[in-house]
């Protein structure tokens, strides 16, 4: 499964601490940068480890940017921040409709019964964790399944120890990502929708009935969804009713052309 993309190893994600919040910006390139090389310069920051995503875009904007960092200097990639908010705990549907085409998806979508509730916007206190805690997140939180014995010798502890803090510790104190793709992740097509809704919850669980995990991400206001797709008709067909039924407002589609993390 992990050889096709059918599945990614389950990641630690850690949950809204303070100092430790998700930020997302939606920027554009100055006009003295090409696009490609705008890319070029994010992605170098990716690597640096200064930002979690750099994401490519086709729409309002030229780039997608989520980082955990206080504050980041993008003054050397020739890319501008337009737009900037705070992003709450993600969600990563588990989906139950991999069996379907995504046309049946979508209309198994419309019938869930909606209603009006918000998702939670958590806001925790400061993260009390030493150097061994960070130590044991940083060379898991990208493999959970990540053997006992490879940490251990990585940050110089034993298995035991590794084992009591990732469970007492670490794991508390995060959420974990589990990702699926039942033709494999290349095979299809990625849309952002920056929406509003009144029923965030209700649409949360409605998108497990998609054939692949969606990624949500709960902004102060709003919501930004990254949905998996082979047929853009059917994604069309799916923001029309969405608005028709007055379920969402203010969609603000981008195509993510690539992305980096």
């Amino acid at each position: 499964m992990y050889k096709n993309r059918v599945s990614f190893k389950p990641r630690l994600v850690l949950k809204s601490y303070k100092g430790h919040e998700i930020r997302g910006l939606f920027c554009k390139r100055s006009e003295s940068v090409g696009i490609a090389n705008a890319f070029s310069n994010l992605v170098k920051k990716t690597v640096k480890s200064e930002i979690s995503l750099g994401m490519w875009l086709s729409g309002k904007y030229d780039f997608f940017i989520m980082t955990r960092k206080p504050e980041i200097d993008l003054s050397s990639t020739g890319i501008e921040i337009e737009e900037e908010m705070l992003i709450y705990e993600p969600i990563y549907t588990i989906p139950s409709g991999w069996e379907n085409t995504m046309s049946e998806c979508v209309k198994k979508f419309f019938r869930t019964e909606f209603k009006k509730d918000k998702l939670e916007r958590l806001e925790r206190g400061i993260l009390e964790w030493e150097q061994l805690q960070w130590d044991i997140y940083k060379n898991m939180y990208s493999n959970l399944r990540a053997p006992f014995k490879k940490v251990a010798k990585r940050i110089g502890v034993s298995q035991q120890t590794v084992q009591y803090n990732l469970y007492k510790k670490v794991l508390p104190c995060c959420n974990v990502a589990n990702f699926f793709f039942p033709l494999g992740y290349r095979f299809y097509n990625k849309i952002l929708l920056q929406i509003d809704s009144e029923y965030e919850k209700s649409m949360a669980h409605a998108l497990e009935t998609f054939p692949c995990t969606t990624y949500i991400y709960p902004l102060e206001k709003g919501a930004i969804l990254i949905v998996f797709h082979d047929n853009i008709n059917d994604i069309l067909k799916f923001i029309k009713k969405l608005e028709e039924k007055g379920l969402a407002q203010d969609i603000l589609p981008s195509i993510p052309l690539a992305h980096y993390l």
